[in-house]
């Protein structure tokens, strides 16, 4: 997999970024300080109702019960990982059409752009794991 990632340390500098810039993709850690993930997704969609347009988001979580993955989808997330990530599971998720645009062709880019936000407890080189 290969994105050109976007990473963000506060929630509030990332969501300004959103109003600022369009992003193909946005991986939401939903445990964050200051406004978890959900709430920090439920202003994103929010926003996006003054812009027509959609972002998929997937949310990332160490909580794996059905009512976390419930909350996700009525915070309006797109997909749901928990961590630690694998990257079998990961590739699954971006290859759901959630009738979204093709992740791989938005704005002539020859990859797609990310937008990470997270607190960054773990290097990022070491949160997606191969199985």
């Amino acid at each position: 997999l290969e994105f050109r990632r976007v990473l963000f340390r506060s929630i509030c500098v990332a969501l300004d970024k959103v109003r600022q810039e369009r992003y193909d993709l946005i991986f939401m850690d939903c445990q964050m300080p200051n406004m978890d993930g959900y709430g920090a997704t439920t202003r994103i969609r929010e926003l996006e109702t003054q812009s027509a347009t959609r972002t998929p988001i997937i949310a990332l979580t160490a909580n794996s019960l059905p009512a976390d993955r419930k909350r996700s989808e009525q915070a309006g997330m797109d997909e749901f990982l928990t961590k630690p990530i694998v990257k079998e599971k990961l590739c699954q998720a971006l290859a759901l059409d959630r009738n979204h645009a093709s992740l791989t062709n938005r704005n002539g880019a020859t990859g797609p752009r990310a937008m990470l936000s997270l607190p960054c407890a773990t290097p990022c080189s070491q949160s997606v794991r191969d199985r």
